[in-house]
C-alpha cells in the first residue's frame, strides 16, 4: 500500500551516476531508519523550533504551474539548499513515473500569519505521548498505528509487550512516511496532525526527508495559510545545475547523511564527463 519513500521504491539507478549515487544512498538512509531508531538516535535529534514569520516564501517544486493549495497543507521547503535538493532529485523521480516532461515549476507559497513548528525531538516525544491516548472509540492509537505501519515494507513490528519508548523509537520513521496526503487522511494520522496543532504548532519538519533528501523539508499543516505568490519555471538547465551542485557537495563532504553514508556516496561520486542523468 505505501512504498519505501513517497516518492516509490523502483528506482533503477546507474552505478556510473553520482546523482543516482546520491539517491541510492538517501534511500538506504530511509530503509535504515525504517528499521527503527536506537535511543542515541533520538537524542540526537535537534531541539531547534523552525520559526517563520508572516510573509516569508516557501517553494514547491511540481510538475504543474500549481494555482490550488491543497486545504490539509503540503509539502515544501523554506531553505535554499532544500530547495536545490529537490529541483535536483525530483526530476529523476518524475522520469521513473513515466512523465515525458524535461521541465517543472517552483511553486512560491506566501505565510499570511506566522508559521511555528516543533522540534524533531518534540515532535518525536509527542508521538511517544500520543500512542498512549485512546481512539474516539476507545480503541489504543497505538494498535491501530500497528496494524497502519505493518503495511509499509521494511518497518518493524514491535509487538505488544515493549515500553511505549520502545514502540515509538521503532515506529516513528515509517509513521512519518504516512504524513502525505494520501497518508494524513486516515484517521490516526490526521488525530496525530491535529494534536500536533492543538498544540499551537501549524507546521511539522518532515521527518521522512530530514537527513536524507533534505536538511529541514517542512509539512505545513493548513493550506489555508498560505497563498500562491508566483511561479518560477524549471528549466532543463536550472535542473542540470542543480544536479552539478549535488554532486560538488557530495565530492566537499557537505551532504546531510550519516557519517557512514556520507563517505560511501563521495566514494561512489568520481565525476565524468557527460554522467548525469537528467539530459536536455
Amino acid at each position: 500500500m505505501y512504498g519505501l519513500n513517497r516518492y516509490g521504491n523502483s528506482l533503477s539507478p546507474s552505478s556510473e551516476s553520482p546523482l543516482n549515487s546520491f539517491i541510492d544512498i538517501s534511500n538506504a538512509a530511509k530503509g535504515k531508519a525504517y528499521r527503527g531508531l536506537s535511543s542515541d538516535a533520538v537524542s540526537k535529534f535537534s531541539t531547534d523550533r523552525i520559526n517563520l514569520s508572516a510573509g516569508s516564501i516557501v517553494k514547491r517544486i511540481s510538475m504543474t504551474k500549481e494555482t490550488k493549495i491543497n486545504a490539509g497543507g503540503f509539502f515544501a521547503a523554506y531553505k535554499p539548499a532544500d530547495v536545490d535538493r529537490y529541483k535536483a532529485v525530483l526530476p529523476i523521480y518524475w522520469k521513473q513515473w513515466g512523465s515525458p516532461q524535461k521541465d517543472g515549476f517552483v511553486v512560491n507559497l506566501q505565510a499570511m500569519t506566522d508559521v511555528k513548528a516543533p522540534s524533531p525531538r518534540e515532535t518525536f516525544d509527542m508521538f511517544q505521548e500520543f500512542i498512549s491516548s485512546s481512539g474516539p472509540k476507545g480503541e489504543t492509537r497505538r494498535s491501530s498505528i500497528q496494524e497502519l505501519i505493518s503495511l509499509i515494507p521494511g518497518a518493524p513490528t514491535p509487538g505488544t509487550k515493549v515500553s511505549d519508548e520502545s514502540f515509538a523509537r521503532q515506529a516513528f520513521p515509517a509513521f512519518s512516511v504516512l504524513w502525505n496526503e494520501e497518508g494524513s487522511k486516515l484517521p490516526v494520522v490526521s488525530s496525530f496532525l491535529d494534536s500536533v496543532k492543538g498544540r499551537g504548532f501549524n507546521a511539522i519538519v518532515d521527518m521522512n526527508d530530514a537527513g536524507s533528501l533534505a536538511e529541514t523539508p517542512m509539512r505545513f499543516l493548513d493550506g489555508y495559510l498560505f497563498n500562491v505568490a508566483g511561479h518560477e519555471v524549471l528549466s532543463a538547465d536550472n535542473i542540470r545545475a542543480a544536479q552539478e551542485a549535488i554532486v560538488n557537495l557530495a565530492q566537499s563532504g557537505m551532504l546531510v547523511l550519516d557519517e557512514d553514508l556520507y563517505s560511501q556516496l563521495v566514494n561512489s561520486c568520481v565525476i565524468e564527463e557527460e554522467v548525469f542523468v537528467y539530459d536536455h
